[in-house]
């Protein structure tokens, strides 16, 4: 109710800016939620919940498709990527252990640089 509160009260940019991260969060956790409820429905109709015809078949079609209702919006991954950026989870980038090699490789390069300058 809060979020959309917010939307109507906000201006476009406003909302781009402040929501971001919070929608993101709420397309995540319906996503979790439709994919646990279609789960479950599959475990109360038991076989029948795979089947195509007969009284599993909603049931068999929604667990199918629920994994794509939730990819246009973007993927949890991307989606949680998003809104830890935008809410500040992050405070800095944890760093790549491949940096230190990667330094040590342009330091030689340079150092090789060096040498045929010299020649």
């Amino acid at each position: 109710e809060n979020i959309t509160y917010q939307m109507n009260t906000m201006s476009k940019d406003e909302q781009n800016l402040r929501l971001g991260g919070h929608i993101a969060l709420l397309k995540v956790q319906s996503s979790k939620t439709a994919e646990f409820c279609a789960r479950e429905a599959l475990q109360v109709f038991g076989g029948a919940g795979y089947t195509r015809n007969g009284h599993g078949e909603k049931v068999e079609r929604i667990y199918r498709e629920v994994r794509a209702y939730a990819i246009p919006g973007g993927s949890e991954e991307i989606m949680l990527n998003l809104a830890s950026s935008q809410l500040k989870f992050v405070t800095r980038m944890a760093p790549d252990p491949r940096d230190a090699l990667i330094k040590k490789l342009q330091k030689e390069n340079e150092e090789i640089k060096q040498a045929q300058s010299k020649l």
